[in-house]
């Protein structure tokens, strides 16, 4: 909690007799200035004393004014059932000047994301859990939380039978993703002619849980070709993970089936091993009738490996499509005694009009394939603006990526989200271009100071204390994007800040000025938390467009 707001909660819950959690949770921060910097609503203390909230509202402003503010607030008022707050700005400015710092906290996480599938292509498809786990991650991260990211690839599974069947059919000269996907796909369009294929590749995945070694060695064949391809796509986007731990390793699920055994779990149903839920769900299938592994007997086996860090909460950024499995597998790790706090942090598909996303039909849209366009188009922008421009290459990169992970954090990400060609690259409005523009803007002004000024806070105008009230919620901005997983909070944030400040910007004259050195320091505030901001959304910034 910020130093100003903290200063109204004693104030509140020192007079209330309320808790300070309890107080927090009911300030809110007013939609106009002329109604205070914080606000506290009364309706609630209203239905419990029975009295009108007008009343209770007024008679706490006027024992506030009448008892003593502090030297924080420069005064109180009541209005329409809320009391409103108004902070010392020149206070607030200060505060804004010094920076800002998130304290260290006890919270273990272990988040899971992104996982592409080996021997498919990374398409859009994959980008979702990507962008948003990873944001999760820097944003957890940076609020203090001890955070451990892992990469659980689908490497293993029916579809490796599949594909070494084929491989083995027609397979010769294999060398890339394209490759392996062409022969994947072969297998499918083989299939719905011959079902017999089928049962083929189960037999072969049996053998490759077995430890027959001509399949193991396909697979890893398999592996490395995907990896490499995986690693060039981590690599653009500037993400690195603290682990990288596919279903294989977790393949052997021998332990797991003794705690479940012991706990007498375990039902045979039609030859399979099951476990049964609650409600109206439908059992987990623990282990096929072959005996062999399921994607839910290899998560059940991944959560155990990561409670051995101790985590308080262990989170899965994966789409809607998993919520029947998520709920299965987290309710038998609960049965086995697991004492964290399991989440799946969900989210909604992400798609073009009338493009379907089928691996298995080869009709899909890659990741290379949509940056390439977007990095062409924001080429030819920059060439119409700004043709002498330095690293235009690397810009168009930037630029590209931006439209790209802004368009998907700025949602809600419960909701699909339709990708719109001509909406990422607009240098204005709510996109990630307005941003880098922005940020490379402020540090326009920075390249041209010649020397410092001292700092002095003078009457400040309400351009100035509407940029220094932006800056000063960052802190809770970026909290509330963690406790909420909800990186949107924090993109919409940087899209407002970007908004406020460049208003600052057309009324607020800088380099020249009376107030030349408070506005710089200003100036250098706003870079600082747009630059942070970026940094948390896994942006990559541009120091000049």
């Amino acid at each position: 909690m910020n130093y100003m707001k903290q200063a109204i909660v004693n104030l509140l819950s020192k007079e209330l007799k309320l808790k300070k959690e309890e107080v927090e949770g009911m300030i809110e921060v007013p939609p106009s200035l002329s109604m205070g910097d914080f606000a506290f609503p009364c309706f609630s203390l209203a239905r419990k004393a029975r009295k009108s909230p007008l009343l209770i509202a007024e008679n706490l402003a006027e024992k506030f004014r009448k008892d003593g503010l502090g030297k924080e607030i420069d005064n109180v008022e009541a209005k329409a059932g809320y009391v409103n707050f108004f902070i010392d700005k020149k206070i607030l400015a200060r505060e804004v000047l010094k920076g800002f710092n998130f304290k260290k906290k006890k919270e273990k996480i272990v988040i899971d994301y992104s996982h592409p599938n080996v021997a498919k292509h990374f398409g859009i498809h994959n980008l979702r859990s990507t962008l948003i786990g990873h944001a999760l991650y820097n944003i957890l991260k940076a609020t203090g939380r001890k955070v451990w990211s892992v990469n659980h690839l689908g490497d293993w599974g029916t579809q490796f039978g599949k594909l070494i069947v084929a491989y083995k059919k027609w397979g010769k000269n294999i060398h890339s993703v394209e490759d392996l996907n062409a022969l994947y796909v072969m297998f499918h369009n083989k299939a719905e002619k011959n079902e017999t294929l089928i049962d083929e590749a189960r037999g072969e995945f049996k053998k490759l849980e077995e430890g027959d070694k001509e399949n193991l060695k396909l697979w890893k064949k398999f592996y490395d070709i995907s990896w490499k391809e995986f690693a060039v796509v981590y690599d653009i986007l500037g993400i690195r993970f603290d682990e990288v731990k596919g279903e294989s390793r977790f393949r052997d699920i021998s332990d797991i089936k003794k705690k479940l055994e012991r706990r007498k779990l375990l039902k045979k149903s039609e030859g399979a091993e099951i476990v049964e839920v609650s409600g109206d769900k439908p059992p987990l299938i623990f282990e096929k009738r072959d005996e062999a592994s399921t994607y839910a007997s290899r998560d059940l086996g991944a959560i155990f490996d990561r409670m051995k860090k101790k985590p308080d909460k262990i989170l899965y950024v994966v789409d809607v499509a998993q919520s029947l499995h998520f709920e299965q597998v987290f309710e038998v790790a609960k049965k086995l005694g697991v004492k964290a706090e399991l989440v799946h942090v969900k989210f909604g598909r992400l798609s073009f009009k009338d493009k379907a996303m089928s691996t298995r039909k080869g009709n899909i849209i890659l990741f290379e394939d949509l940056l390439a366009r977007l990095e062409k188009k924001a080429m030819k922008q920059i060439e119409d603006k700004n043709p002498n421009l330095k690293n235009k290459k690397d810009t168009a990169r930037k630029v590209a990526l931006a439209g790209i992970i802004f368009n998907d954090l700025k949602q809600d990400r419960k909701l699909n989200v339709v990708f719109d060609w001509n909406e990422a690259l607009r240098a204005e409005g709510r996109t990630g271009v307005y941003l880098l523009y922005t940020y490379a803007r402020a540090n326009s002004i920075l390249r041209k100071v010649k020397s410092r000024k001292k700092i002095k806070i003078l009457d400040l105008n309400e351009h100035e204390v509407k940029l220094i009230k932006k800056l000063y919620i960052f802190p809770e901005v970026v909290e509330r994007a963690a406790r909420d997983y909800a990186p949107n909070i924090l993109a919409e944030y940087c899209y407002e800040l970007a908004q406020v400040f460049n208003e600052f910007y057309h009324n607020c004259p800088v380099i020249g000025s009376a107030e030349e050195g408070f506005r710089l320091g200003l100036v250098r505030a706003f870079k600082e938390v747009i630059g942070k901001g970026l940094d948390l959304l896994g942006i990559q910034k541009i120091e000049e467009m």
